[in-house]
């Protein structure tokens, strides 16, 4: 195999357009003996929650071949939660197939998967699906491509019937019609059908004065009056795809079989190979370089997935950028600059998994048990390092509290979120030190759901969750002075420290600061940090309603002591009670932590989101139009907005979405943090009768 015999093309649209099945249609067109006998369900979607949710939650892999040249596959998910490893894996590819149903598409989701491949720079093809269905509709499913992508459309293929009535496609560009029937597969090339002429000749027209636009001397030629011959028409279609001057559109239905064909002759025909583009690579902190795709040069590839399989571990998915990796070298981990061994160099098919004794540049292959190689991470060779910025992970919206249902899931939850987020990076986990709990934090409240699940059943760590708890501080309005003063006399020796502290409110974000202007000796200067540490502890659950105390400024400036009886303990003691009397007299407050949200929203749900982000007590900041839609920036209580993924897309139909950002502290209303304080007043002493 030659690089410039491979194809790399993306899968990409929302849920139920029909891309599994797409991909599942190509295998069974181009390389029918690993073909299944049905086209669903598919063997890509291989989890039990996709089986079970009928939907594709990560990228799968496979490939076939078509007039000797090899194609692979990313079949990527179109969930809304998790598009960001869709942008990822078209980054992978030269080119993405946008698959939309014939009947009632969902517009929003395709100018969103436009904009995708835009920021990618990638060229997009559309495959109209679903032709064969009831209540089919070409002229809806085109209406909504207009108005939701931005560029020009052109159909290269065209449905010869529509529902029961569909019975094949018309290839426009080379005016011919091909009919389906018997064994999946099998087509018959005709002459178009008379009530379709002059449609067809209508659209070749049309595609025509399209393809030539894409170079001055084809322009020339079109208006004198010359026709242009199928390779000029080819050529124009290769280099006008490649600089996305237009977008083609193909129809049919796989589960028929129609269409398949033409769009997998497109693919090996028109669509860029690999050789077409360059990578840039960091080489230094300030240097970049652009590494070419040739297998002439040393090896580079970047890690675009990871799965943990049952039988052989690891698995990491790879782009062959440069170079040969064969079945028995080692590799080295330029971001992390560390040698690594694999095990097994395969491709993967599905569920299958084939040995491959190399892979070239331009191939997507994947490599068995490297040990700490991740996803993004690039892999090279030492002695010409690169290193690829090209995958994207967002921020997560949302988050979960985890807490181990026995002893045993316990001691596996670590490792079991560890392979989790190694298969998904959208996850994360930590554990908070303001409220002490385990967090783990995902796109969306179905993602999260789909995550504890897989925890459960592929992990076997079972675990209870529950919103977050909000992490309120505590702090002050107003300065204070107090004394503390702890006295202890037990027969021997006794307990005496004595201070008197200042507290003074400090501004947002200032955090704590500890003075001291002792004159005189009244204390000794070895008892000052005592002194600290016993104001720090009892910071750490301030007296309001038990949340740590901060923005604040602590300072000792008098005080006695006893020669005999004096001790670390008796001052560490005495600064506690100081701070606790001072607090209480400083106008305690409860603050409440912030976010910032930026939303963006088509122009049709402006009202709704703005009415809902008034409700959660948020505060709108501003609203941009872009050509992605508005723009609404608002800041919002983090105790609203544990649900707002979810809202959100209950709000836009699924299609807004957001990033969040915590902004600053901020004074929680006074009705709120009464009933914040009652709370934490009854329970303690709930806690002191218990005692």
């Amino acid at each position: 195999m030659k690089t410039e015999g491979i194809r790399n093309v993306s899968l990409i649209g929302y849920d139920g357009s029909g891309k599994t099945c797409l991909a599942e249609a190509m295998v069974k067109y181009g390389s029918p003996d690993r073909a299944l006998k049905e086209i669903a369900p598919t063997r890509l979607d291989l989890d039990n929650e996709e089986l079970k949710r009928n939907l594709t939650l990560s990228t799968k892999t496979t490939f076939t071949s078509w007039k000797d040249i090899h194609i692979n596959i990313l079949d990527t998910p179109g969930f809304f939660n998790i598009l960001a490893e869709t942008s990822n894996s078209i980054a992978m590819t030269e080119a993405s197939v946008l698959t939309i149903r014939c009947a009632k598409p969902i517009k929003h989701y395709i100018e969103r998967f436009g904009f995708m491949t835009e920021d990618r720079a990638k060229p997009m093809a559309v495959f109209i699906n679903q032709c064969d269905i009831e209540r089919a509709n070409l002229d809806e499913a085109f209406d909504s491509l207009s108005q939701e992508i931005k560029g020009k459309l052109v159909f290269i293929s065209y449905p010869i019937g529509l529902d029961t009535a569909h019975q094949g496609v018309i290839d426009v560009l080379r005016m011919k019609a091909y009919y389906y029937q018997g064994a999946y597969g099998k087509f018959q090339e005709k002459e178009i059908p008379s009530e379709l002429k002059d449609k067809a000749e209508e659209l070749h027209t049309k595609l025509v004065e399209i393809l030539a636009e894409t170079d001055d001397e084809l322009v020339n030629k079109y208006l004198e009056g010359t026709a242009l011959t199928e390779e000029e028409l080819i050529n124009a279609f290769r280099k006008g795809f490649a600089a996305r001057s237009f977008f083609p559109v193909f129809c049919g239905a796989v589960k028929k079989a129609t269409g398949v064909n033409l769009l997998l002759d497109y693919i090996v025909n028109c669509f860029p190979d690999p050789l077409a583009r360059e990578w840039p690579s960091k080489i230094s902190e300030d240097k970049m370089e652009m590494r070419k795709v040739d297998a002439n040069e040393p090896f580079s590839a970047i890690v675009f997935k990871t799965t943990v399989d049952h039988f052989q571990g690891k698995v990491s998915y790879m782009r062959i950028i440069s170079g040969v990796i064969k079945s028995d070298a080692p590799v080295y981990n330029s971001t992390k600059k560390i040698e690594e061994k694999f095990a097994t160099l395969i491709r993967v098919d599905g569920k299958n998994q084939i040995p491959l004794t190399e892979a070239i540049a331009g191939d997507i292959v994947a490599v068995t048990k490297l040990k700490d190689t991740q996803t993004g991470d690039t892999l090279s060779t030492q002695e010409r390092p690169a290193v690829y910025l090209t995958m994207e992970f967002p921020k997560q919206t949302i988050s979960f509290s985890l807490k181990a249902k026995t002893k045993q899931d316990e001691d596996k939850l670590s490792n079991g979120l560890q392979r989790l987020i190694e298969e998904d990076p959208l996850l994360s986990y930590t554990r908070t030190t303001d409220t002490k709990e385990l967090l783990l934090s995902g796109m969306g409240q179905a993602h999260l759901e789909i995550a504890i699940e897989r925890l459960r059943r592929k992990y076997e760590v079972d675990v209870t969750t529950q919103p977050p708890k909000v992490p309120y501080k505590e702090t002050i309005k107003k300065p204070a002075k107090a004394q503390g003063k702890y006295k202890r006399q037990s027969g021997g020796r006794g307990q005496y420290g004595d201070c008197w502290l200042e507290l003074k409110p400090m501004p947002r974000g200032k955090g704590f600061e500890f003075t001291e202007s002792i004159f005189g000796g009244a204390i000794p200067k070895n008892y000052i940090p005592s002194i600290q540490k016993g104001v720090e502890d009892a910071m750490l659950e301030g007296p309001l309603a038990g949340y740590p105390v901060t923005d604040l400024s602590v300072n000792v400036y008098d005080g006695s002591y006893h020669e005999v009886d004096s001790s670390d303990m008796a001052f560490k003691i005495a600064g506690s009670m100081g701070f606790k009397n001072a607090y209480s007299q400083a106008n305690p407050i409860l603050l409440e932590p912030i976010m910032q949200l930026e939303i963006v929203i088509p122009e049709e749900f402006l009202g709704d989101v703005i009415g809902d982000i008034n409700s959660r007590r948020g505060k709108i900041q501003g609203m941009d139009p872009t050509p992605r839609g508005n723009v609404v920036r608002a800041l919002v209580p983090y105790e609203n907005t544990a649900t707002y993924a979810t809202d959100l897309h209950s709000i836009t139909q699924g299609i807004g979405y957001f990033t969040m950002q915590f902004s600053h502290m901020e004074e929680v209303p006074a009705q709120i943090a009464q009933k914040i304080i009652e709370a934490y007043q009854k329970q303690k002493s709930q806690q002191e009768e218990e005692k």
